[in-house]
């Protein structure tokens, strides 16, 4: 359904769609501080998940059905950590356009 589309957005498929819509239109420099960012995060997250090692709610209880494909530890989040980085840029490019914007500004990004 409609959440399950939303959801591929905060994913991978979200990650590489906002970096080759920043790469292509706004800024290659800012597009690569991007992709910097979101892999030392994920990367992050990883060790964090190894070291916490959290079964997801379906290993635990046998009453709750595992509907999606997500698979390995369940803290951190992957998905929330790679929406919050995705947003966090988003916001920051809508913000820069519409300073620059009102100050009459024709500068780019970096």
């Amino acid at each position: 359904g409609f959440c399950e589309v939303i959801s591929y957005f905060a994913g991978y498929f979200g990650f590489i769609l906002v970096f080759l819509i920043i790469f292509t239109f706004i800024n290659k420099k800012f597009s690569i501080f991007f992709g910097l960012t979101y892999g030392v995060s994920v990367a992050c997250n990883y060790i964090l998940k190894v070291m916490v090692d959290r079964p997801r709610p379906y290993e635990v209880d046998s009453t709750i059905v595992n509907k999606l494909p997500a698979v390995g530890a369940s803290f951190p989040s992957g998905h929330a950590l790679s929406s919050t980085i995705i947003i966090c840029f988003l916001l920051f490019i809508i913000w820069f356009a519409f300073k620059n914007k009102s100050a009459g500004s024709s500068k780019t990004f970096f």
